[in-house]
């Protein structure tokens, strides 16, 4: 049996994840490995990551890919992914003023194009900021909704309106939808809540710590084509004991792809190792 301890900490004031390791920290590991076990671990990462890159190649033939990204690699992508895909829940939720045209099969097709181009970070991060913004105008629009029902019903109790009943106004909203905000309205609240320092941002983890302590190991590779014992053993080391710390900050680059900025510390302690029966 091997312990191993998991500290986790998430530091919302910080953007920080923080996570601690700890692999055999109480008791003595051994791990042995034949040469043919590793060639076959190593060829099938190999074929994984040639299988990947071919079923992407099936998913966005690479004409399409540059054909969406453009010449400025997808800086405009997504600011044309952050304007469809606004105006396709506007729309849903029927909240879109009516100078707003439904989307066409083209729209469609381009916005199913950059969903396929554009990194997976980019359109969560994307559609979290576009929907807190429309949850912001629903709350405006269902508060002026109410404010309407409450005044018609204050109307509707008024000796005045009981003795001179008059026909609905043409000026009266009478559903739903953003008919109880103006246009002028409607845009000055959008850009209101998609100002940072007007609206709560959802703060994803930025910074991520990880620290991997590893307790006393030995590790042996062992040659299996039929050699002599003394020939058989291709890599012997034994530790002592280790730590490896990684700082890692996300970042997007300029297509939108995950990017990180990185830092690794290690240390080790005693160690001893030999190749092919030398000491290295």
């Amino acid at each position: 049996p091997i312990s191993i301890d998991l500290h986790l900490a998430h530091v919302p004031s910080a953007k920080l994840l923080q996570l601690r390791l700890e692999v055999a920290s109480r008791e003595s590991v051994a791990l042995h490995m034949l040469r043919s076990q590793s060639k076959l671990l190593l060829r099938l990462m190999a074929e994984r990551s040639a299988e990947l890159e071919r079923l992407q190649a099936l998913l966005v033939p690479v004409r399409v890919e540059e054909a969406v990204l453009g010449e400025d690699r997808g800086a405009s992508a997504q600011v044309k992914y952050g304007d469809l895909f606004r105006r396709q829940e506007l729309l849903r939720r029927k909240l879109a003023g009516e100078a707003v045209a439904e989307m066409g099969e083209e729209e469609l097709q381009q916005m199913r194009e950059l969903e396929d181009v554009l990194s997976v970070l980019f359109l969560a991060r994307q559609r979290v900021k576009i929907l807190r913004e429309i949850e912001a105008l629903e709350v405006e629009v269902e508060r002026r909704r109410a404010d309407f029902e409450k005044a018609k019903q204050a109307n509707q109790r008024s000796l005045f309106s009981r003795m001179f009943r008059r026909a609905p106004s043409s000026d009266e909203p009478e559903g739903g939808g953003t008919v109880f905000l103006s246009q002028e309205e409607r845009e000055n609240l959008m850009r209101e809540v998609s100002d940072r320092s007007a609206v709560e941002e959802v703060e994803f983890p930025q910074q991520y710590k990880v620290d991997l302590v590893l307790g006393t190991t030995s590790i042996a590779l062992t040659d299996d084509r039929g050699h002599t014992d003394d020939d058989r053993q291709i890599l012997a080391a034994s530790l002592t004991g280790a730590r490896v710390g990684v700082d890692v900050a996300m970042k997007a680059d300029y297509r939108g792809k995950d990017s990180v900025e990185w830092r690794i510390e290690s240390q080790l302690l005693p160690l001893r190792a030999k190749q092919s029966g030398k000491d290295l």
